[in-house]
């Protein structure tokens, strides 16, 4: 059964979670890293909607999605604004499927 946990990565604890998790992949990208979501909310004020999705206490997965709020485009969700790539990462079609279904 996949548990997802939505990260506040001015906690510690999540933060390292992120990052062990992201450096433990070879198909992520630095875009990925803990400290853009910190970044973006100080520079731009995005809010982060970063989960993980575990499986009996083992990160199985992760979905990092921004909302942003432009008076040109309106309301979005992105999932690597800035960069062409990251944003969804997954170790088993359980944690991808319940990844999905929250960012729906």
């Amino acid at each position: 059964m996949v548990q997802l946990v939505r990260l506040n990565f001015e906690q510690r604890s999540d933060f390292d979670r992120w990052q062990d998790y992201v450096h433990a992949r070879p198909d992520t990208h630095c875009a990925d890293l803990a400290e853009w979501r910190l970044l973006y909310k100080q520079l731009y004020g995005f809010e982060d909607h970063s989960f993980l999705a575990l499986e009996r206490d083992r990160v199985v997965g992760a979905l990092s999605l921004y909302h942003i709020r432009s008076p040109f485009m309106g309301r979005m969700l992105l999932s690597c604004p800035f960069f062409g790539y990251g944003g969804l990462y997954w170790d088993s079609d359980a944690a991808r499927d319940a990844l999905l279904e929250q960012a729906r």
